[in-house]
């Protein structure tokens, strides 16, 4: 806990902006434009800025003490399991395919994953060849996403009965869709995923049909990851971590969302800071790749800018430590990442995002490819993929 509160305070975004590499110049103009907006800002609209109570007050708060299940009635897990998730947000390891099999998989999906027989890889070369070709030489982990749609094999995954069963008594509903599915990577070269909350995971980064059912509230667990081992998860490889319980203090995330919804506030609140700062933060907003490769620490920064006191109670470390084939759940709520690996070691996981569909309708699922240049939207149904599993 005190490891990650350390790095909660750390500051420093040297390797997020060393990922980015250098500008090109049209990027770099568009840098300047934003920069020179936000130093207007920062003349003008100082006192705004330093009333922190404007932007708390416009955030909407998911903050709950626990997660409630009482009243559904288990169809595979153990009321033990149910009475730890609801205190901890967390279940498992459950065992899912042999370590032979999960091995199998992980060659399967890297060998699709990274080649050009990837629909993935040809949607973004339709937008732009050179980017997909260096995701694809980088073999980047963003190739690796929604693969359930069209790979038959990683589809059955995720439709797994035994699987479906834990993700229903924890949500405790008897439907639920799989909407996402992504792959990570964590090699021995210092890189990491930097702790972070997702919560309303497809709402905040707008994904583009997703909606709550009228009068249905999100809940903690209105929403699961399936975190599926397909290597060795130890320590030393740089397997995941979680708070557990740390679902209840939400206000990060929540602050975040206000300001991803009212990027004008946000410009607002990054002008606060020194020029320089102002100039690397917009950086990472207008050039990282993915959400955890600096927005996350970035927007973290920002939070803790307004609230001094972020995730101080007690909560738990849990490091997932695995076997191949054996998976985790837990709601996104709780405060996740991890930690790099250690040299000649490495990892990779299967994730699955679950949603209760009794709560949560995720339309024909188009989603956004997000590149360097900006998003690829994707829409499932045109591109003759399956758009989600229903079950």
């Amino acid at each position: 806990m005190k490891a990650i509160l350390e790095e909660l305070n750390d500051t420093q975004i040297t390797a997020e902006l060393a990922a980015i590499g250098r500008l090109s110049p049209v990027q770099s103009a568009k840098l300047n434009a934003l920069f020179a907006y936000c130093m207007a800002l920062k003349a003008k609209n100082l006192a705004l800025i330093k009333d922190r109570g404007f932007y708390i007050a416009g955030a909407e708060y998911n903050s709950k003490q626990a997660i409630d299940l009482d009243g559904h009635v288990p169809t595979r897990l153990a009321q033990a399991d149910l009475d730890l998730f609801s205190m901890h947000g967390v279940a498992g390891p459950f065992r899912l395919i042999d370590d032979a099999e999960a091995r199998d998989l992980e060659r399967h999906i890297e060998d699709l994953a990274f080649s050009r027989d990837n629909p993935v890889y040809s949607l973004i070369a339709g937008r732009d060849r050179a980017e997909a070709d260096l995701l694809l030489e980088e073999r980047d982990v963003i190739l690796g996403v929604n693969m359930f749609m069209f790979d038959t094999r990683v589809r059955a995954i995720f439709s797994d009965p035994d699987l479906l069963g834990t993700v229903k008594d924890l949500i405790a509903t008897d439907r639920v869709t799989c909407w996402r599915s992504q792959i990570f990577r964590q090699m021995p070269d210092g890189s990491r995923t930097f702790y972070h909350q997702n919560v309303d995971f497809a709402d905040m980064s707008r994904h583009p049909s997703f909606s709550h059912r009228s009068g249905k509230r999100f809940e903690p667990n209105s929403a699961l990851s399936i975190w599926i081992s397909l290597s060795d998860s130890t320590i030393e490889s740089g397997t995941m971590s979680i708070l557990a319980g740390s679902f209840v203090d939400t206000r990060a995330y929540d602050l975040q969302k206000y300001f991803l919804n009212n990027i004008d506030h946000m410009l607002n609140a990054v002008s606060f800071f020194p020029p320089t700062r102002i100039r690397e933060m917009l950086k990472i907003f207008l050039f990282s790749r993915g959400g955890h490769r600096g927005k996350s620490k970035v927007l973290m920064i920002l939070a803790q800018f307004f609230y001094e006191d972020l995730f101080r109670g007690e909560f738990t470390e849990i490091p997932f430590i695995a076997k191949p084939g054996e998976y985790y759940a837990f709601t996104s709520f709780n405060l996740h990442g991890s930690r790099p690996t250690a040299p000649g070691l490495r990892r990779s996981t299967l994730v699955g995002r679950y949603v209760d569909d009794h709560s949560v309708d995720v339309g024909e699922n188009n989603f956004i490819l997000p590149i360097k240049g900006g998003g690829v939207p994707v829409s499932p149904t045109d591109e003759g993929f399956i758009a989600k599993l229903s079950a």
